[in-house]
């Protein structure tokens, strides 16, 4: 397994190439900082502890919000992050000008989950009644709540309903999950959205009083056939295809040179780094291979 592992670093180091920037890091060694958007840190975590373990790395994770990994990332004051999308061609300005050719690792998929508390009877939503209330249109009074660290959700919304400028009334945001919970459980008419990956790893606060919120199934626009429409957001339905708001994870890196940016790209895309994406309840990009090993009789003690 790990000759695969080198394998992968020789190809990523040799297609790198040189860089102008001081070295103080190696693939396997040294020390790095990488943003982190405040929605992924729980499996960038996982994956930073276990590398941690097997190299003698020391990374360094800064959460920050979306809007704040992007302007530090388009002024090149940072140049790893990890985000729930690609830079854009003008966020990526500040590295052509300098011809360093971003190296981009989608590792998992993760999902916005839909909560109400409940009490509330209702537990279905259709997809296109989201973006209509992030447009500012009427939808039985239904308003959406985010906490406000994880705003890249509402971004990752706004950019399936084509929307720019927010100027929408039915979008609150709160300080942490646990406001949102606490707020979803006053107002019946309120939505709460959260990813996934803080869901299946929430802090010790949030975890008390999830059991009173329950998700809810989504209605997707492109799945209109005959079976049963509505899809929660869980692994089977996100490897499918079927749940629609599923996110894709990156490791955006932009050194411009072989160091730990490239070796832990290429250990979250590896074997072991998949398998930790697996057993956190999110979605690898490639499934981990089972070996099951067969005996043609059984040997009795």
């Amino acid at each position: 397994m790990k000759s695969f592992f080198y394998i992968a670093i020789l190809a990523l180091t040799i297609a790198c190439g040189k860089s102008k920037e001081p070295t103080t890091d190696t693939i396997l060694k040294g020390k790095v900082s990488i943003l982190v958007e405040n929605s992924m840190l729980p499996i960038v975590e996982e994956q930073e502890q276990v590398f941690e373990s097997q190299y003698q790395a020391n990374i360094t994770l800064i959460p920050a919000t979306e809007s704040q990994i992007s302007a530090n990332m388009s002024a090149d004051k940072n140049r790893i992050a990890f985000l729930p999308r690609r830079l854009t061609a003008a966020e990526e300005q500040a590295f052509k000008k300098k011809n360093i050719n971003g190296k981009i690792t989608f590792f998992a998929f993760d999902a916005l989950v839909f909560f109400q508390a409940r009490t509330v009877s209702d537990t279905l939503l259709k997809e296109e009644a989201v973006y209509e209330l992030v447009k500012g249109q009427n939808v039985d009074n239904k308003r959406l709540v985010f906490c406000n660290a994880d705003l890249s959700l509402l971004e990752n919304i706004k950019r399936k309903a084509n929307i720019t400028k927010l100027e929408s009334t039915n979008v609150s945001g709160f300080e942490t999950e646990l406001d949102v919970a606490n707020y979803l459980l006053k107002n019946e008419n309120a939505i709460g959205v959260l990813p996934l990956n803080r869901v299946l790893s929430p802090s010790f606060e949030f975890e008390q009083v999830l059991p009173k919120l329950r998700a809810m199934a989504v209605k997707s626009v492109k799945k209109a056939d005959k079976r049963e429409n509505y899809f929660k957001p869980n692994q089977a339905n996100i490897a499918e295809g079927l749940y629609p708001f599923s996110r894709t994870l990156y490791l955006l890196n932009y050194q411009g040179r072989p160091g730990l940016g490239m070796g832990f790209a290429s250990f979250i895309a590896g074997d072991i780094g998949q398998r930790i994406v697996l057993k956190s309840g999110l979605v690898p990009v490639t499934i981990p291979p089972r070996i099951i090993a067969t005996r043609k009789k059984i040997i009795k003690n």
